[in-house]
Parts: structure tokens; C-alpha cells; sequence
């Protein structure tokens, strides 16, 4: 698919054919109607979608509003919803490319810690039944998009896996209320990143733990496992809505972690957009790096005053012990860690080796950027937790 969209996708279509389809009109108290609007103003004027762009922007926000009108009904035909207690979450709120992947998956083999899959995040209504988690129908239909998007390409699977039932970062969730989205990585869209920035993160996670509430109501957890690399500058936020969270934030030599982050957001942009200008990885690479700055200031801000509990993870003690890293987390935390749990890791670690699904060249160099650039922008950052440098970019 390599036309380029010509048709506008409008905001008011969207709301009016949501509203036709479900029968329903309550999007709830979060007002979504500018960040709405932003984002088909960006789609539009910047984005340069191709065909297939276009088609996924116009499924996606129109399976997204419909999910919305239909989680805010159920809470109020279930009043149990509402009265859901969200305990002790675990967040991991790390830079991209750092291993939270890995980590997020192998805490996910533990039954008592609840992660958003997939599908559910994209079909959240009704709330999923603990009986039909392992085969309800919308598992396949979930697929089916997710194939039809172009989101199960090898190149994009290589990089950041994305399958129906596998674990979801909360900008999945975030996807109902269209702040703190995935929609940066998946179009070039600024305007929008920009107009939505300044919506209060509080109201934000507001809406996020009444998603959760709906989620467990039918497939409850003991508490829940949750990432994002957005959470990062929003920890006070969160905290405000989970006081009692736990972080585990996982370090890796930003030479690593750039291009990675740049490469990945390269590879979907290419799927929606044939301007390799809203794809350029070298351009990317160079304009995550305040990007990322950012976000670690934030982040250093908070924990030197905040009594959360943190647990610091090195990217390269999990590479070379994954199991070691995970017991020193339950450790800290004064979880069990069951000898079926460690099992059920075990056997997810084999499965899923590393370099199973190809392993991604990045380079730092080819954006002329250099070593000597990122410890000018980083070295504090490395230097201060330990961070191993990994040889040569």
C-alpha cells in the first residue's frame, strides 16, 4: 500500500460514527474531545499517511472510541467496578530499549502479578471473564488487526514483540482517554505530543486506575505488573493516584538504548507512511536525545524526595541472569518466589531467546553521533548508577 491518504480524517465523524455504532453518547468526565481533535489536525497535516496508514488510524481510533462509550456503560451497569481496590502496584518505569521487555514478560509468568494483554487493552469491554481469558473471541480478532495493520511484521516483531496475548505498556490503556498514547511512534504527529502535553497527568491516571477497576472486576490479580517509558517524567503523577506503587527501574548505556528507540520508532512510522522524512532514524536519533534527557531529569527530580520504593536493575546483570535479577526483586519487595513461578520462567526464558526473532543493527554513528556526545548528554546519568559502558556503538 503505497497511496498517500487525501481524505481527512475528522474527529466529529469519528465521535458521531462511535455514537451510531454503539448506540451510546457518555465518553465519560475525561473530556477527549481536544485531544481528539489534535490528533486528527496532526494526522492530517502532518502525518502524510499512505494508504494503509490511513486505513489503520481510521480502524484504530474507531475501535478505540467505541471501547470507550462501552467501559464507561459498564461501570455503570456493574457497580462491583467501582468498588475495585488497585493494591501495590509494580511499575517499571524506564527508558525504552533498557530490557523492560524481557523484565515485564518474565514478572508476567507470575499468576498473582496481573498485566493488560493485548487484547483486552483494545477490547475492554465487557471486563474480561477469569473463565474465557485463554480463549475469548476477541483474542483472534485482536490478531486479526494487529496482522491486518502491519503491526506483525518481522522488522517491527524484531524490535518491540506485539501479539493479542502478549503484555501491553499502559499507553495501550491510555489509548481511551488519547493522552499518553503509543500515537508519537506509530505517525509523525508534534502538534498533537504537543497540545496534549500539558493535560493534568493526575486526571490522566485517574481514568488509568478506573481502567484497571474494570479489567479485574471478572480476572482479578493480587496486584498489578505495569511499564511504560512515559512514566518516567510522570512519576509524581502516578503516585498520586498509586501511592503505594513500587518502581523497578531498569539502566542501560544510552549508546544502546538511542538508536534502538530510534530504530523502533523508524519501523512502524515506515509502516504508515511512504515520506521518508516522517521515518528518518538519523533524524529521530537526534531528537530523542533532549527528549530523554528530559525525562531522566524528571525522574531524578522525584526519587530524591519521594518515600516510594525503587529497585534499580542493570541492563547487563539481567542479560546475563534474568532469574538472578527477578529473585532480587522479590526479595526486596518480600514477595515468594514459588518454585512453580521460577518454573514458568524458566520455561518462558527458553522459548524466547534472545535473537529468536532476528537482532536489529543500530548505530550511532550513521546519525553522527558519537560516543563523546552521548557521555556529555548521559555520563552523570551512567556514571551515578553504576551503568556498565557496552563496548562500541
Amino acid at each position: 500500500m503505497t497511496a498517500t491518504a487525501t481524505v481527512p480524517i475528522r474527529s466529529d465523524a469519528l465521535l458521531a460514527n462511535a455514537t451510531r455504532e454503539t448506540g451510546l453518547d457518555d465518553f465519560g468526565d475525561f473530556d477527549i474531545s481536544g485531544p481528539l481533535a489534535a490528533l486528527c489536525d496532526a494526522l492530517d497535516r502532518e502525518a502524510r499517511l499512505n494508504a494503509r496508514g490511513e486505513m489503520f488510524a481510521r480502524e484504530r481510533l474507531a475501535t478505540v472510541l467505541a471501547t470507550r462509550l462501552r467501559v464507561v456503560e459498564d461501570r455503570k451497569r456493574i457497580p462491583a467496578i467501582a468498588d475495585q481496590s488497585i493494591e501495590r502496584p509494580i511499575i517499571i518505569p524506564s527508558m525504552p530499549r533498557t530490557g523492560t521487555t524481557l523484565l515485564f514478560n518474565l514478572l508476567a509468568q507470575d499468576p498473582d502479578n496481573r498485566v493488560p494483554l493485548c487484547w483486552e487493552t483494545l477490547f475492554s469491554s465487557p471486563p474480561p471473564e477469569a473463565a474465557r481469558y485463554d480463549d475469548d473471541p476477541r483474542i483472534d480478532h485482536a490478531e486479526a488487526m494487529l496482522d491486518r495493520w502491519g503491526l506483525s511484521r518481522p522488522d517491527v516483531y524484531a524490535i518491540h514483540p506485539l501479539g493479542a496475548r502478549l503484555a501491553d505498556e499502559c499507553v495501550f490503556l491510555c489509548e481511551q482517554w488519547l493522552v499518553n498514547t503509543p500515537y508519537g511512534a506509530f505517525w509523525n504527529v508534534p502538534s498533537y505530543v504537543q497540545a496534549t502535553a500539558g493535560i493534568d497527568r493526575i486526571a490522566v491516571f485517574g481514568e488509568h486506575r478506573k481502567l484497571l477497576q474494570h479489567l479485574q472486576v471478572r480476572k482479578p490479580g493480587k496486584r498489578w505488573l505495569l511499564k511504560a517509558p512515559s512514566h518516567l517524567s510522570q512519576l509524581d503523577a502516578l503516585t498520586a493516584v498509586y501511592p503505594d506503587a513500587v518502581f523497578v527501574q531498569t539502566h542501560r548505556d544510552l549508546r544502546r538504548v538511542l538508536p534502538s528507540y530510534a530504530s523502533l520508532f523508524s519501523a512502524l512510522r515506515r509502516t504508515f507512511s511512504d515520506d521518508p522524512a516522517n521515518w528518518n532514524a538519523d533524524a529521530m536519533l537526534r531528537e530523542t536525545i533532549p527528549a530523554l534527557r528530559h525525562r531522566l531529569a524528571r525522574a531524578a527530580a522525584f526519587r530524591a524526595t519521594a518515600p516510594q520504593t525503587f529497585i534499580d536493575i542493570l541492563y547487563v546483570e539481567m542479560a546475563s541472569d534474568p532469574l538472578a535479577a527477578v529473585r532480587g526483586i522479590y526479595r526486596q519487595l518480600d514477595l515468594e518466589f514459588a518454585p512453580a513461578v521460577e518454573a514458568r520462567m524458566v520455561a518462558w526464558l527458553a522459548e524466547n531467546r534472545k535473537g529468536k526473532h532476528g537482532t536489529p543493527d543500530y548505530s550511532l554513528a550513521a546519525a553522527g553521533i558519537t560516543d563523546a556526545d552521548v557521555e556529555a548528554a548521559f555520563g552523570d546519568y551512567m556514571t551515578g548508577y553504576g551503568i556498565p559502558r557496552e563496548g562500541r556503538s
